[in-house]
């Protein structure tokens, strides 16, 4: 009886360190990222490119050779590839993971990042500025506040890019209390930044930033109040 008990006491504690350590290993993931795009960066002076919805020049494809990963650009992942460094460990679900072609974007774990569509999409400021969809790193201001990569998946909408409207698109995943992981609904709009900042309180994402570093950001990650700081290549 007495074990049972303090089994019951422990076991908050127990869960909650073991969240911790899944929020940090996440963090390393997004480290990851963030250095592997500052060296294509190095190459070739531009972010790279979510896709345009097909395989062959998604981030996860172009950053592979900067992380270590053999892949042909062509043909994408293998199905029996499970690449560690595209999956969030806190994730119930990676995105792609129910698809018939899943292993192609990241490998057969799925994948549990998105990107800023601002950065690697083709919402640009001016197509003068891009290159086959792409945006010229020298190009964004203070990137060490701009979000580059994000949690995602999860159920919520698969894809390789958002922006700050696309509320249901960010997993809250890590959060300060180590309670439950969640999604912003996505009837909570921008236009009323006290019930987005409501439902995120608390609740937290993890982000690589576009410089290269990696943290976690407790409240709202999307909507209107943190598009130019956080968002927007200037």
């Amino acid at each position: 009886m007495i074990i049972a008990i303090l089994a019951a006491m422990l076991l908050p504690a127990l869960n909650k360190a073991r969240e911790k350590a899944r929020s940090i290993n996440c963090l390393g993931n997004l480290k990851q990222l963030g250095t592997a795009t500052q060296l294509y960066i190095g190459d070739c002076d531009y972010f790279p490119s979510r896709g345009p919805g097909g395989v062959g020049d998604c981030f996860t494809i172009t950053l592979a050779p900067y992380l270590g990963i053999q892949v042909d650009p062509a043909v994408g992942f293998n199905n029996n590839e499970v690449l560690a460094v595209y999956m969030c460990p806190s994730a119930e679900k990676n995105m792609f993971n129910t698809a018939s072609n899943k292993h192609l974007y990241a490998g057969a774990g799925g994948l549990g990042y998105t990107s800023n569509n601002y950065l690697t999409g083709r919402a640009s400021p001016s197509t003068s500025v891009m290159t086959a969809g792409q945006l010229k790193a020298s190009l964004v201001k203070n990137p060490s506040m701009k979000f580059l990569f994000l949690d995602n998946g999860d159920g919520g909408t698969e894809t390789t890019g958002i922006d700050h409207t696309t509320h249901s698109r960010v997993a809250y995943r890590h959060t300060s209390n180590g309670g439950s992981r969640v999604f912003l609904p996505i009837t909570v709009s921008s236009a009323t930044p006290g019930s987005l900042a409501s439902f995120a309180q608390g609740k937290g994402v993890n982000i690589a930033h576009a410089d290269g570093s990696a943290a976690n950001r407790l409240g709202p990650a999307t909507g209107t109040e943190v598009r130019e700081l956080h968002w927007t290549a200037q």
